[in-house]
């Protein structure tokens, strides 16, 4: 009798204690960080929708800080960009994924940052990916979407980029590129200098060059 009370009752628990297991594996996961919707923004969409030159003329408006966090960075409009707000006295650091594309030698936007003294940052963490496309400018804009830092992303690939003003957010987004910048290296490799000369004037050329609008949204 008893024994029989005994088997029932461990049953009883252990049912009970499997429920709350598979309960607590089922439950989703909070957001990051919840904000009012008291926030300002512009979203573009490629191919030719605007969004490179969005991203620009945030660039040129930036006073303290950018950080860039991008799966890879073939534009050297945006590598030249990011180096005139360097020289103006902005600190601009730049994360990227180690494996998605060459760094030894690194390509030219790459080179571009490197020679003007930008750090930048490889990713090599993760098991997939380092897949984010985030920018955050003086702690208060946020840039991000699916739109890759790259001339096809601009011109043939269907993308989206959002601008978005929201002090808060652009907290939570910092944090979340300091968190990848504790396990990230930062690359160094010697350019010859004729290399440096070649972006040396490159960015001379394209300082002068005259920055466009583009098609905006804004909500």
């Amino acid at each position: 009798m008893y024994t029989w009370v005994w088997w029932w009752g461990c049953l009883t628990l252990g049912l009970c204690g499997l429920s709350w297991l598979l309960g607590r594996r089922s439950r989703s996961h909070p957001p990051a960080g919840i904000g009012p919707w008291e926030t300002s923004w512009a979203v573009y969409f490629s191919p030719n929708g605007g969004a490179l030159d969005a991203m620009l003329q945030r660039i040129r408006g930036a006073k303290k800080t950018i950080l860039a966090q991008g799966h890879l960075l073939h534009s050297r409009r945006l590598a030249g960009a990011l180096v005139r707000a360097h020289q103006r006295g902005v600190h601009v650091q730049v994360m990227l994924d180690a494996h998605a594309q060459r760094f030894d030698p690194p390509g030219l936007a790459v080179e571009h940052l490197m020679v003007a003294g930008i750090a930048v940052w490889l990713d090599d963490h993760h098991d997939g990916w380092a897949h984010d496309k985030i920018m955050v400018l003086d702690e208060e804009i946020v840039i991000t979407g699916s739109y890759n830092w790259t001339v096809a992303a601009e011109k043939d690939n269907s993308e989206n980029l959002l601008v978005i003003h929201d002090p808060h957010l652009a907290q939570l987004y910092t944090s979340h590129w300091q968190h990848h910048a504790q396990h990230s290296f930062r690359h160094r490799y010697p350019l010859p200098w004729p290399r440096r000369l070649y972006h040396w004037c490159t960015s001379l050329r394209r300082a002068r060059k005259p920055l466009h609008g583009g098609t905006v949204r804004h909500g």
